[in-house]
């Protein structure tokens, strides 16, 4: 099943690549169960896939990505490390895993809460990829405060692991009677999908057949 899904992350990549003229640093493509995101990092370069039915864009960038899934919100965020770290020296992925999930806490905390949040149900899973490798996360949640939200939401729930001089963050905040158990498989799925690239995947333009005159073309900018 893994071998057949990186089999249709790699051709969906690369027809696409056929027909496109430029290489944007993040880029979505349909797949029969979702979409596949690619994301452009030099030599830690990634794909991977969400799965839904009626996936629906509400924020799409290289530090931040939202989407309503089947209803449900479901982000992915990409900070980078030296951000989350700091000056800090941490080698240890799950430390720096650890240093993650606190200075997200510590955000929710002051800026957005605007009181003390507490990190529970932590779990350590290792999810395993395609061509055998076995990739580390971490998941957590938090429960919001009373007063600062509406009934809709009352907490959080997070899964991150490392990819180069990134740590990717799957999310979704969390509704009342909430099986947590379903967002931790929509989550595992998620992460499970993970391809990586040694290079970027750049986009070049179709061969034009020799027997056809070149014609003047005009170049516009766009997005990185």
């Amino acid at each position: 099943m893994k071998k057949l899904l990186f089999a249709i992350i790699l051709a969906t990549i690369f027809n696409l690549a056929a027909f496109a003229q430029k290489t944007p640093q993040v880029y979505a493509v349909k797949s029969e169960n979702g979409i596949i995101v690619v994301y452009n990092n030099k030599a830690n370069t990634f794909a991977f896939e969400i799965v839904g039915k009626d996936i629906k864009p509400q924020n799409f960038n290289s530090e931040i990505m939202l989407f309503l899934v089947d209803g449900k919100v479901f982000q992915a965020n990409f900070p980078k490390l030296k951000n989350v770290l700091g000056s800090k020296i941490i080698k240890d992925e799950k430390e720096i895993l650890k240093a993650h999930q606190k200075w997200e806490i510590d955000f929710q905390s002051d800026q957005v809460f605007k009181q003390k949040l507490t990190a529970e149900n932590e779990d350590t899973i290792f999810l395993n990829l395609e061509k055998g490798e076995s990739k580390q996360t971490f998941f957590w949640t938090y429960k919001r405060p009373a007063g600062n939200t509406t009934d809709q939401f009352v907490g959080d729930a997070f899964q991150s692991t490392l990819i180069g001089d990134r740590i990717m963050v799957v999310g979704s905040p969390l509704t009342p009677n909430q099986d947590l158990r379903e967002r931790r498989q929509y989550f595992n799925g998620t992460l499970s999908s993970l391809v990586f690239f040694d290079k970027e995947l750049t986009p070049g333009t179709p061969k034009q057949n020799s027997a056809t005159p070149k014609s003047k073309t005009t170049k516009t900018k766009g997005k990185n």
